[in-house]
């Protein structure tokens, strides 16, 4: 595999933790000195090793919220947009949280 450089340039949180240690982290990274990226992956207690993730563009994650009938949700405060989107995205994906589109209920 070929070598590359990252940086955490923002930790935004935690969404889960295996009994492993592992968790599942929101945060913006620059990967091989790029521009940053909203990257969802699962990451080591030391964040020496990584899982498989997902990196979005700002303009990617637009669309995501676009396409999850978020709209209405984007705010001057990006971190709390980005915890109402995966708590419906959890919904969608049946974790215990009913389908609705009303962003707000999913800050809590």
């Amino acid at each position: 595999m070929a070598d590359f450089k990252y940086e955490i340039v923002k930790h935004i949180g935690v969404l889960s933790e295996s009994g492993k240690g592992w968790t599942k982290e929101l945060n913006v990274i620059s990967w091989n000195g790029a521009n940053p990226k909203y990257d969802i992956r699962d990451w080591a207690p030391d964040h020496e090793k990584m899982g498989k993730g997902i990196t979005l563009t700002e303009e990617e994650a637009a669309k995501l919220r676009e396409l999850l009938g978020l709209e209405s949700c984007w705010s001057e405060q990006p971190v709390e947009v980005w915890f109402r989107l995966l708590r419906y995205a959890e919904s969608l994906m049946g974790y215990g949280y009913e389908k609705n589109t009303d962003c707000h209920r999913y800050a809590e």
